[in-house]
């Protein structure tokens, strides 16, 4: 017989000894291949810890750093998916790999938090045989913006310090007077082309980039969505 103290002291070890192992993810996604894919999430057993995939999760295309902590809590596995800073006015997507654990073959409630806002929960029959995929539909979903169009004025070129390259800055102005969602997000900032700020002297030269040149662009602010507020994105300047 298991008396009370008995399953206190086991849940407690449970609770030290669990972990985070294997975290990997990709590179961010060039636009021009991750497009509108699906984000989806894939769950498995794997010697009684949970391999968790989050395939084209949305983050900042320069964050730095990107975050996983998780923690279990009784019966609860509580998953946070975070990026250290938000340094570039564009979002791109990435494929994250990690396993959590160890577990006991029951059944949880999952919750996953991905850039401090619930993304998904439900409850898990945790078991060596599971196996969940895409059927799992994410309450976040894609980020939905709402598009401002303007002109961007190309007003500095400089050497990239950090890398081969060409930090490309411009001013972004409105077609028309509008009131910004965003209003202490200023229209300054450094173009990015497939989640770098590092311009590559030939797509420079490629697209004309000249101080003073003015491109067609849209300034994006989000509407519904754990993303970036805000994004530039130039129809004219892609590779």
């Amino acid at each position: 017989m298991v008396g009370c103290d008995d399953k206190e002291n086991s849940r407690k070890s449970r609770e030290e000894n669990y972990e985070i192992r294997d975290f990997s993810h990709t590179e961010c996604k060039p636009r021009s291949k991750s497009g509108n894919l699906r984000e989806y999430l894939e769950l498995k057993a794997e010697n009684k810890y949970l391999r968790i995939r989050h395939i084209n999760a949305e983050f900042n295309c320069c964050p730095k750093e990107l975050l996983i902590n998780s923690k279990i809590n009784n019966d609860t596995i509580f998953v946070y998916q975070n990026e250290k800073e938000s340094s570039c006015n564009c979002v791109c997507k990435y494929d994250l790999n990690y396993k959590v654990g160890p577990l006991e073959y029951k059944t949880y409630h999952f919750v996953l938090n991905h850039m401090n806002s619930v993304l998904i929960e439900f409850d898990l029959d945790f078991d060596a045989n599971t196996n969940l995929n895409s059927d799992i539909k994410l309450k976040g979903g894609a980020c939905e913006y709402n598009e401002i169009a303007g002109k961007s004025k190309i007003v500095k070129i400089t050497q990239s310090a950090e890398r081969e390259g060409k930090l490309v800055k411009f001013h972004f102005t409105p077609n028309t007077e509008i009131q910004y969602l965003f209003p202490n997000i200023k229209d300054d900032a450094f173009l990015i082309v497939n989640g770098r700020k590092d311009i590559s002297e030939e797509f420079i030269k490629t697209h004309n980039i000249v101080v003073g040149k003015e491109f067609l662009c849209y300034r994006k602010e989000i509407t519904e969505g754990t993303c970036s507020p805000v994004v530039f994105d130039f129809p004219e300047l892609k590779e």
